[in-house]
């Protein structure tokens, strides 16, 4: 049965994000301050993102998908055969061939673990994970030439089994480090976006770009509710009313913020960021996810987990292809 196998998606959704270029990247240098001055909290929000772009850029990108398809074929693959792997179709599962490089994940958490400033919580929790993908990663690719040989029907399963045993305790124990550190890693991306949004506000010659932040601040937001109605319903076997009244909420005010960006139109002076319409054109994407995983909870009060998150993925479809366009976007001033 699949519990948090969605939330790998969701989180690696946070992954990209936290590759993109640091706010304000094009902008030109200003006055270099005083170098008696007290760091702000935006000198130390830039620090921290320079070493969480390592821990992402270098490691969690490049695991993940990797890692979220194997695992999901997987348990795909048990929720038609039974958790004891007794009767396996006679092709076994689909291919369990992450393609990762753990020595590459390993350096990564390393390097950003001696860069400053120094983050204990994140340092520790970047570490359970790249220990967690070094213990996962070699049992899937023990077992995937094992189904694709055919070697299942020479020993009566049994070695399967025995490499099931030992693989699901490994998928475990990587999501929880995965949830973990991904916590680490969010609060310093909303942190992050809440400064660039609060700057952006005020400048009425930087309206569009600071839709273009609010629609995807906001879209990840409901990533993030949406995840926690899976979760609670994976705990529970329910979600509460009131929880998906919020969320049909969330998503109706999230339908007037895109359909607020899709018309419009600068201020006499107000020059766009590059990539804006592409980004808006993909907005729409992003919304429909929404809708759909809203109607099928609205619609739905004793729902059946697989649909939920057979749903949900196209919230996270829906995302990540405006995520793309967000990071080709290229912020003025």
């Amino acid at each position: 049965m699949r519990t948090t196998s969605r939330l790998v998606v969701f989180l690696a959704v946070l992954g990209v994000l936290g590759c993109t270029l640091p706010f304000g990247g094009d902008d030109p240098p200003g006055p270099t301050p005083p170098t008696n001055a007290a760091p702000t909290e935006v000198d130390r929000l830039g620090q921290q993102t320079e070493k969480t772009n390592v821990y992402i850029g270098d490691c969690y990108n490049r695991v993940r998908d990797s890692i979220e398809r194997s695992t999901t074929r997987y348990r795909e693959f048990i929720q038609r055969t039974g958790p004891d792997v007794q009767d396996v179709p006679h092709n076994g599962p689909p291919r369990l061939d992450p393609r990762v490089d753990t020595s590459l994940c390993r350096r990564a958490h390393t390097r950003a673990a001696a860069m400053a400033p120094s983050m204990p919580e994140l340092e520790r929790t970047g570490e359970a994970y790249a220990t967690q993908v070094e213990r996962l990663v070699p049992i899937l690719r023990e077992l995937d030439p094992y189904y694709q040989r055919g070697t299942f029907r020479d020993d009566g399963l049994a070695r399967g089994r025995e490499i099931h045993a030992r693989l699901m305790p490994a998928i475990r124990s990587y999501e929880e480090a995965e949830r973990a550190f991904s916590a680490e890693l969010d609060v310093v991306e909303r942190r992050r976006m809440e400064l660039r949004l609060a700057e952006l506000e005020t400048d009425p010659l930087r309206r569009g770009a600071f839709l273009v932040e609010r629609t995807m601040f906001r879209g990840r937001q409901l990533l993030d509710q949406g995840q926690a109605l899976i979760l609670t319903f994976d705990r529970t076997g329910a979600i509460p009313a009131s929880d998906r009244e919020a969320y049909v909420s969330a998503v109706t005010v999230f339908e007037q913020e895109i359909e607020r960006i899709q018309g419009y139109r600068p201020a006499q002076g107000e020059h766009l960021p590059e990539g804006f319409a592409t980004y808006v054109r993909e907005t729409e994407d992003m919304l429909r996810g929404q809708l759909r995983f809203m109607r099928y909870v609205r619609d739905n009060p004793h729902p059946v987990l697989r649909l939920l998150q057979r749903a949900f993925q196209s919230t996270v479809d829906g995302f990540n292809h405006a995520v793309v366009a967000y990071n080709r976007v290229r912020f003025r001033g």
